[in-house]
């Protein structure tokens, strides 16, 4: 199997397997932060000798940033993911994996029903006195979020609030990125938004004695975009938008619209 061109897969769990009882609650741990690093490195596993022979990867929220080898997103299916990368090992004792050449040929004007999961940023200036790293990289809904409260003040239902601003925001950031990577978004539908609290390893303790703790928002986007420039498209889908790619965000999944 060829290691340099893309391949589509699919992962699906062999919980059947003889072995993989022990390994149940490290796999599926209940912080989702740690859930997701749990299947980064679980998934890192199926990639190709050559790549596998450089050692784990990381921690994703120790790697440089935006760094990583594939792009995976959870499947529809329990136990199931979907990565876009090198052509996997198919000798797994715990995961079965059906691959696939990755094939994108679109043309200009062509219509794609997309599925996205990412995270969306954008960058702010939050402290002027630093300059250039007083900039940061801020949560788009978030962002928003405070935007608005700081017209209209705090509500009770923040978490209503935080929805009613994050489909104007997220279509806002899509069609930016589509912008620079040969797409214009037709229709955006935000199926839902998350924060996961990420803790930071070696982060100082805050005034209240925790640990240091970050997180980051993972938005569902669904709709319809067309093609204005295929190859700046395929690049930008081989790349996968957004940040945080190596929890689970980025791949962008299409589908020819008749």
């Amino acid at each position: 199997m060829s290691e340099a061109a893309l391949w589509f897969t699919r992962v699906t769990l062999r919980r059947d397997a003889p072995d993989i009882a022990p390994l149940i609650g490290r796999l599926f741990p209940d912080d989702e932060s740690e859930l997701l690093n749990a299947t980064h490195q679980l998934l890192w596993t199926l990639m190709p000798e050559s790549m596998q022979k450089e050692g784990k990867p990381e921690r994703p929220d120790k790697a440089e940033k935006d760094k990583t080898a594939f792009l995976w997103r959870k499947a529809d299916r329990d136990n199931s993911w979907y990565m876009l990368g090198p052509g996997p090992r198919e000798d797994s004792s715990f995961l079965s994996v059906e691959t696939k050449p990755y094939e994108l040929s679109p043309e200009v004007g062509d219509m794609l029903a997309f599925d996205l999961t990412v995270n969306a940023t954008v960058n702010r200036m939050v402290d002027p006195s630093k300059g250039r790293n007083g900039r940061q990289r801020c949560d788009v809904v978030m962002d928003a979020l405070k935007a608005h409260e700081r017209v209209v003040g705090h509500t009770r239902d923040r978490a209503e609030q935080r929805m009613l601003v994050a489909k104007p925001a997220l279509s806002g950031w899509l069609k930016a990125q589509g912008e620079r990577n040969g797409f214009s978004p037709i229709a955006t539908d935000v199926v839902s938004y998350r924060t996961v609290a990420l803790e930071r390893q070696g982060a100082g303790r805050g005034r209240k004695g925790h640990a240091g703790v970050s997180t980051f928002g993972i938005s569902h986007l669904r709709g319809l975009l067309t093609v204005t420039d295929p190859a700046a498209f395929v690049t930008g889908v081989e790349r996968g938008f957004g940040r945080a790619k190596a929890f689970g965000c980025g791949l962008m999944l299409l589908r020819r619209v008749e």
